[in-house]
């Protein structure tokens, strides 16, 4: 049987991505905790903790991570059933979509929060599109872009979003005035989420027929800072449609392609070992999506 406080102590350096900080969280001493891994690992023969900065788990932690997730998680159900007394709030950590938390998931947010004896903590930007996140074990769940589920984890389809392809009207009197050809889009800057923001490149392709690897763009963090630099002017994007939508009937940004807009299926992805917290997030997440995207084509 697996000794209690090593598992622990192992899953707060992970968390803490530090002995120090959990070491400190634990109320214990960098050389205990250090101890208790080296003989949790002793006692399964393998390494759990790659020991460099950032430290992360191995192939076997994140395994092992998964069990103490599922051990928290059947305590929490334990401790909630026999008292709701004394202090049983249970910790979730979740991934999202980084344009979801700007649009549908926000108000979802606030109701998690709202919740009984759950504290919620949000990971969102880019790295929810790799599902390296829910590998390392950083969240228990994560609302991503990848339909295929990783080992040891189920995906639920979500939905799509749509997005409308928009730049203010003098930007695209400027460069676009022929329309969205390949001779004026290597010509006009683009705004994106970043670099490993793949979208926009994934609607040239779909757009254009070929792939164009190198154009002129923009990389912006965030999408009230794309916003903000779309309607200066600065470039076109791919806006959210509930998000252009206002702007549109404004007239501050014109549709670029009034009878189309770019698709992005959306996918919740949740460890297979359930818990009665988990499970009503996950339902709450896809049920909220339901309301709010398009549906997932068959």
């Amino acid at each position: 049987m697996l000794d209690r406080q090593q598992l622990e102590a192992f899953a707060c350096v992970i968390e803490h991505k530090s002995f120090e900080r959990a070491a400190s969280a634990l109320n214990i001493t960098s050389g205990a905790i250090s101890q208790r891994i080296k003989s949790l690992e002793n006692s399964l023969s393998t390494i759990l903790v790659i020991r460099e900065r950032p430290i992360h788990p191995t192939s076997a932690g994140q395994a092992l991570l998964q069990h103490v997730s599922a051990l928290r998680s059947l305590e929490h159900d334990v401790l909630r059933l026999l008292s709701r007394k004394g202090n049983t709030n249970s910790k979730i950590a979740i991934g999202v979509h980084p344009d979801s938390l700007n649009t549908w998931f926000a108000p979802l947010l606030i109701e998690l929060m709202r919740a009984e004896q759950v504290c919620v903590e949000i990971i969102s930007d880019d790295r929810c599109s790799s599902l390296n996140i829910l590998k390392r074990g950083d969240v228990q769940g994560c609302v991503s872009v990848v339909a295929e589920p990783l080992d040891g984890f189920e995906v639920h389809p979500l939905g799509v979003m749509e997005y409308k392809c928009v730049s203010t009207p003098d930007y695209m009197h400027r460069y676009l005035a022929r329309g969205l050809g390949t001779h004026s889009l290597l010509d006009a800057p683009a705004i994106t989420r970043g670099r490993n923001d793949t979208r926009h490149a994934a609607f040239l392709r779909e757009l254009l027929g070929v792939s164009i690897e190198r154009f002129p763009c923009h990389y912006l963090p965030s999408l009230p800072m794309v916003q903000d630099a779309v309607l200066a002017g600065l470039g076109y994007t791919l806006m959210p449609a509930d998000v252009a939508a206002p702007l549109l009937e404004e007239g501050q940004l014109v549709d670029l392609m009034p009878q189309n807009c770019y698709r992005e299926p959306l996918y919740w992805h949740g460890w297979m070992n359930h818990s009665v917290v988990k499970d009503l997030v996950g339902r709450r997440i896809i049920d909220t999506a339901s309301k709010s995207l398009q549906p997932t084509p068959c």
